[in-house]
């Protein structure tokens, strides 16, 4: 009977804390990427890009704005502008909504 009224005057915080740590694993994961593409696949690639600021400073200031899944989305579409035929130019992240 005691460890049952303990158990339940706990407050339960696990939902937000997870959110928190998922957040902020993916957000160190996507700046690690991002970093390791900046370092390797710039040499191989040219590092030539139609839009500025440049893929991986939008991808960089989109996770640093944003949160990781909205990043991401945002990225997605920033890539996939990123064709042969696309006009390029100034593109910059969208600021956070309140």
């Amino acid at each position: 009977m005691g460890l049952n009224l303990l158990v339940r005057s706990m407050p339960l915080r696990l939902p937000n804390r997870a959110t928190s740590i998922l957040q902020n694993s993916l957000k160190f994961l996507g700046l690690l990427l991002i970093g390791a593409y900046r370092t390797l696949g710039t040499q191989f690639m040219g590092g030539n890009c139609k839009f500025h600021p440049s893929c991986s400073q939008y991808a960089t200031e989109a996770f640093h704005i944003h949160s990781p899944f909205f990043a991401i989305k945002l990225v997605s579409i920033r890539l996939c502008k990123c064709r042969p035929f696309s006009q390029g130019g100034y593109d910059p992240v969208p600021e956070r909504r309140s």
